[in-house]
C-alpha cells in the first residue's frame, strides 16, 4: 500500500524503486509480521532485507498516517486496516500477499500475480498444553471447528477482511513447523536472530 500521490502504480514499480534504495516500510514491530513481509518480498526479487527501510510503529493505524503524512514509502499490513483510507482515495493498495485474492478486495492482485512468488498470511491458532489427553484434544477441536463453521463467526471474520480456513491439529501443526523455520531464517537475514 502505498500514499495516493505516490509514483508507483504497480508493485513492479514499487519494487524497482526499492531495490534502488531510499524507500521506508512499516506496518508493525520490530521483526514483526509485516516487517518480515517486505523483507521476504525483498529477498524474493533478489535485493537485500534490508533494502526497505523499516520503521517500526505501534500498529497498522499510525504506519498508516505516517504514510499519508509522508514519513513512509509504503505500508505493509491487513489491507483491510487501509480500506477507508483506500475508499477516500488517499492510498492505493498494489497488491494482496496471500496467495489468493482476497474476496474483500476481489480487484487486487496478488503478489504472485504481480509477478512475485512470495505471501505472507496472518493466521490465528488455539493453543492447549503438550501432552494433552488424545479424547480431551479431540473434544477442543471439534468444538473449535463448530465454532468456526457458525454463521456468526464467518461473518464477523469475512467482515474484518478475514478469509475464514479452519485446519485440524495436524495439519496446522505441519504448516506452524514450516512457518517458524521460514520465519526464524528470515529473521537471521534481517540480523535480528541468530
Amino acid at each position: 500500500t502505498v500514499a495516493a500521490e505516490s509514483p508507483y502504480n504497480s508493485v513492479e514499480e514499487l519494487i524497482d524503486a526499492a531495490k534502488a534504495g531510499g524507500l521506508s516500510s512499516s506496518g508493525s514491530g520490530l521483526g514483526g509480521p509485516w516487517h518480515m513481509a517486505v523483507a521476504g518480498m525483498m529477498k524474493q526479487v533478489g535485493g537485500d532485507v534490508n533494502t526497505v527501510q523499516f520503521i517500526p510503529s505501534k500498529g497498522g493505524a499510525p504506519a498508516l498516517q505516517d504514510l499519508v503524512a509522508g514519513g513512509i514509502s509504503m505500508f505493509t499490513g491487513s489491507p483491510i486496516e487501509a480500506r477507508s483510507l483506500a475508499d477516500a482515495g488517499e492510498v492505493k493498495i498494489l497488491a494482496i500477499m496471500s496467495d489468493e485474492r482476497s474476496p474483500a478486495f476481489p480487484d487486487v492482485p496478488t503478489l504472485k500475480e504481480s509477478g512475485v512468488d512470495w505471501s505472507l498470511t496472518n493466521w490465528f491458532s488455539l493453543c492447549a498444553p503438550a501432552g494433552l489427553p488424545d479424547d480431551v484434544k479431540a473434544k477442543i477441536e471439534a468444538a473449535a471447528q463448530k465454532a468456526h463453521g457458525s454463521a456468526e463467526v464467518q461473518d464477523a471474520l469475512a467482515g474484518r477482511g478475514i478469509t475464514p480456513l479452519f485446519d485440524g491439529s495436524e495439519a496446522f501443526s505441519s504448516y506452524a513447523a514450516a512457518f517458524s523455520g521460514d520465519a526464524a531464517a528470515l529473521l537471521t537475514d534481517l540480523g535480528l536472530a541468530k
